[in-house]
């Protein structure tokens, strides 16, 4: 029982921020290659950290196919990949959320992005949800 008391104290659960909505972005119409950078935040505050990030299909496409983002900081132009996740998608209309952790903490007052690429030969648009909190 001492174990489960020492647990109980020792636990804490992050509490998300509710400031990161659902962003859009799209993949390039030229296969394995990423789409533009998209702005999640332009500052995403002190002491914060990325948990993990909820990835949706919005554009149906026949073919199964690879999916691969980045997530990044810095102005716009110079923006740097600090997080990468991805996942393999059947053939469906639409998919997703997809949940993928990451665990990172981010660089204080940083402007967040995200890009896309897959293995289709299509632009095809998804959706990112990010969910930050304190570190």
């Amino acid at each position: 029982s001492q174990v489960w008391a020492l647990a109980r104290r020792s636990l804490r659960y992050p509490i998300f921020d509710s400031l990161y909505p659902n962003t859009t972005a799209t993949s390039s119409a030229v296969a394995d290659t990423f789409g533009s950078w998209i702005q999640i935040s332009a500052d995403i505050g002190t002491t914060k950290k990325l948990y993990y990030v909820e990835v949706s299909q919005l554009t149906s496409n026949a073919n199964d196919r690879s999916i691969q983002f980045e997530i990044g900081e810095g102005a716009g132009g110079s923006e740097v990949a600090v997080a990468r996740g991805g996942y393999v998608i059947g053939n469906s209309m639409t998919q997703g959320p997809v949940v993928i952790p990451i665990h990172l903490n981010l660089t204080n007052s940083a402007r967040i992005t995200v890009r896309v690429r897959d293995s289709v030969a299509a632009a095809l648009t998804y959706s990112f949800h990010l969910e930050v909190g304190a570190q």
